[in-house]
């Protein structure tokens, strides 16, 4: 299956970390089991926003970046906050 674009998480990815993808627009979507890294930063990024928007709560945060260490142990998070975020 190529990567799309198109792409989104489950209502329930903290349970399961299920990313769904579709090759066109009206495929059905399939769970892609071990997304890459660039999927997970994505989804970071969206709830870094959503947080921000006080539309999550801010330990969803922690609760993303525990998912990522868990799956990319080599993965620098603390390098891929967004712009707003850094200190200079």
């Amino acid at each position: 299956m190529r990567a799309s674009r198109d792409r989104s998480m489950s209502s329930t990815w903290a349970e399961t970390g299920f990313f769904f993808a579709r090759e066109r627009r009206f495929d059905q979507w399939q769970a892609v089991e071990n997304p890459p890294l660039e999927d997970w930063l994505e989804l970071l990024n969206a709830v870094q926003r959503r947080i921000n928007r006080r539309l999550l709560r801010p330990e969803e945060e922690a609760r993303v970046k525990k998912s990522i260490t868990e799956r990319f142990p080599d993965a620098k998070i603390d390098d891929e906050i967004q712009a707003w975020k850094r200190v200079e």
